[in-house]
């Protein structure tokens, strides 16, 4: 029975910190995603959870989440969104990345800097993309969007 539960340990493990990565590399900068996408990725991480845990693929993905403690793809992407944006706002104020997002900002253009709105939002959080700027070090702010 132990052998067992230190299979699905070990899996979970290799399926974040090995799948999980390889497969939202970069999703960071997937602006206007479909909700096909996001549905595809959930697809992807139901088959895997089911087949970890020896279930049906029709196992409620509510429960398959729950019981091994992952997020929804959706939430995961937010989260790299999110702290790809705080990473740009603590950049040097000459660096080409941190100007694009200003310009984002104050000219209301479509991109990453709209859609962290949006989910600052959908989250019920503070919006980090108001002109003050944000007192929390990356490490605490990691903490606090951990979804």
């Amino acid at each position: 029975r132990l052998l067992s539960i230190g299979g699905l340990v070990s899996g979970l493990t290799i399926f974040e910190m090995a799948i999980i990565p390889s497969l939202l590399t970069n999703s960071e900068v997937w602006t206007d995603m479909e909700e096909l996408a996001y549905e595809e990725l959930e697809k992807m991480q139901t088959l895997f959870l089911s087949m970890l845990l020896a279930v049906p693929v029709t196992c409620p993905r509510p429960a398959l989440t729950w019981d091994t403690g992952t997020l929804s793809m959706a939430s995961r992407v937010a989260q790299k969104k999110l702290n790809f944006l705080v990473h740009l706002k603590s950049l040097e104020d000459d660096c080409l990345a941190k100007q694009v997002y200003e310009e984002q900002i104050k000219n209301g253009w479509p991109g990453l800097a709209l859609e962290c709105q949006d989910i600052c939002k959908e989250y019920l959080m503070e919006d980090i993309t108001k002109e003050r700027e944000y007192e929390l070090k990356k490490k605490e702010w990691k903490k606090k969007i951990k979804i």
